[in-house]
């Protein structure tokens, strides 16, 4: 934040933030785990119909020679970038005051911590909200039902265009489809539960190829991404990290807040957590 006052050219009224590619996420197996769940609520959901219409069934049919059905997410994977909707997604914790976190992605606890009211994102730039699911049997009854809810209405809508279908390349066409875009729309919810310990949030927007920018990470990789501004008046608080010169950094950051919005009343307060680098 500090950084941001000295280097902004005028006063902040809005936050820009870089939502970053949800096949880009520092999770590498975040697709299959989605896309596993997927399979296995599908197959619940398909038992009434018949065995050759049914979309869970479809690793059974794709006969390509080195494919095994472990792997069968890089069909639904490939062109991602290119979809005519694909998912964007920022990153936050309903937990942040934790040392991981401020050691990954908070500079080394010398950073802040941004703590915004989640209500104000739900209403900026039609952004989707909701925590990340980190074990679909463990999470609760309203997430669940949620999720099987996307599913039965893609299904239905599924169901309903094949009645007309007798070809069996176009068969095999609309459940690629279908199976593609409920792929694409539930795989940001899930994580391996390797990542609880970040109680992640997420704010996802579904982009066309048109929104997208790129550029590379500290790594040098490519990372797609998509520019989604948060109001300033979305914010609450700021946490000033805790290896950081924090009376100091305190007083510019309170100074700074009255400049850019004196009605708001955002608190700012130092970390409560006993981290120091050594």
């Amino acid at each position: 934040m500090t950084k941001i006052m000295l280097e902004a050219k005028s006063l902040i009224r809005q936050f820009e933030f870089w939502a970053s590619s949800c096949f880009c996420m520092n999770d590498t197996v975040e697709l299959k785990q989605g896309y596993g769940i997927l399979m296995e609520l599908l197959k619940e959901e398909e038992k009434k119909h018949e065995p050759h219409l049914r979309l869970s069934n479809i690793c059974s049919e794709v006969k390509i020679k080195d494919m095994t059905d472990e792997q069968i997410p890089s069909f639904i994977r490939d062109n991602s970038f290119n979809m005519e909707r694909a998912p964007y997604a920022i990153s936050f914790s309903s937990k942040p005051e934790q040392i991981p976190l401020w050691s990954m992605y908070g500079d080394n606890g010398k950073g802040v911590c941004l703590c915004f009211d989640l209500n104000r994102f739900s209403e900026s730039d039609k952004l989707l909200c909701f925590p990340v699911i980190y074990d679909f049997e463990s999470t609760n009854d309203e997430d669940k039902n949620m999720i099987r809810r996307v599913i039965q209405d893609q299904l239905q809508k599924y169901y309903e265009e094949i009645e007309q279908v007798s070809d069996a390349e176009e068969l095999f066409y609309k459940k690629n489809t279908c199976l593609r875009v409920l792929a694409t729309f539930l795989s940001p919810f899930f994580k391996h539960n390797s990542f609880s310990f970040e109680n992640e949030w997420r704010l996802i927007r579904y982009c066309s190829t048109h929104e997208v920018e790129y550029r590379k990470n500290n790594n040098g990789s490519i990372i797609p991404y998509v520019k989604i501004n948060i109001p300033f008046c979305a914010l609450k608080k700021v946490i000033v990290g805790p290896c950081s010169n924090s009376k100091t950094d305190m007083d510019l950051i309170h100074a700074y807040m009255k400049l850019c919005n004196p009605q708001q009343l955002v608190k700012i307060e130092p970390s409560s957590v006993p981290f120091r680098m050594i």
